[in-house]
């Protein structure tokens, strides 16, 4: 929003203390963090739904800790889940070309 609107000020990614912003700030960290838990919660929601039952449901990247904490249905945190894939699918390919 600050690249595209000078007057705009950056703001920090974390929750204010309330959904209705009492300045400018705070109503932008409502609407960017508060509308993320919405949009994904609302996502995992229509999945669940689909299914026909409930999944667990894994956070992953960098904001993952900051997000669980408002989330409704984010049972677990794996901040490095890529990487952690990553390396383990090298080392299995290291121990494939090795004969292992």
């Amino acid at each position: 929003l600050h690249s595209r609107a000078s007057k705009l000020p950056t703001i920090s990614l974390e929750f204010p203390r309330s959904a209705i912003g009492k300045n400018t700030v705070a109503s932008m960290q409502a609407g960017v963090m508060w509308g993320a838990i919405e949009m994904i919660d609302g996502l995992i929601a229509l999945i669940q739904q689909e299914l026909g039952e409930d999944a667990t449901i894994i956070a992953t990247g960098g904001l993952s800790k900051l997000l669980s904490t408002k989330s409704r249905y984010i049972n677990h945190v794996e901040t490095h889940l890529v990487l952690d894939g990553i390396i383990s699918i090298y080392y299995r390919n290291q121990s494939a070309s090795e004969g292992g």
